[in-house]
């Protein structure tokens, strides 16, 4: 198999269903007789750029980028807009100080809503860091970080 055909096969997988790991896959793969490794796919997965976002049952699943979900027309997949990618139940607090905003969230929440929100489209964003339960957004102005945390208020 082409690897131009694998990759549409694993575009199909993920919008049809929840994928949290590789080998998951890895056995899609197997159930139609395709034999791949796991090291191929991971390659596969950092080639399409493939983002891993919470799903409303609170397991990581992959999903195609950000930036390529924006520009899809097709409102019959299960694609989410990048607010719904941040679980409003994971965020606990947001602060805003200047033109940064704090995001505390559960544990382990972090580095996947920096993540949303570096890829998202917010206009203000520079960018966002986080480690295991906080997330430093720097904005571009103080006008912009008090948009961005009224906004991710709103999703708490």
């Amino acid at each position: 198999m082409k690897k131009s055909e694998r990759q549409q096969y694993i575009q199909q997988f993920i919008e049809q269903t929840d994928i949290a790991r590789q080998e998951d896959l890895v056995q899609c793969f197997l159930d139609m007789n395709v034999v791949v490794t796991q090291a191929t796919i991971s390659r596969d997965i950092k080639e399409m750029k493939l983002i891993k976002v919470v799903g409303e049952n609170g397991v990581a699943h992959y999903q195609m980028p950000i930036n390529r979900l924006n520009n899809r027309r097709n409102e019959a997949s299960n694609v989410r807009a990048p607010s719904a990618m941040i679980n409003g139940a994971d965020i606990l607090q947001v602060n805003q100080l200047n033109n940064y905003v704090s995001i505390s969230v559960v544990p382990g929440h972090g580095p996947m809503v920096a993540m949303v929100i570096r890829q998202g489209d917010f206009p203000h964003v520079f960018t966002a860091i986080g480690d295991d339960s906080t997330v430093l957004v720097v904005c571009d102005t103080e006008k912009g970080a008090r948009e961005l945390q009224t906004y991710i208020a709103q999703l708490a």
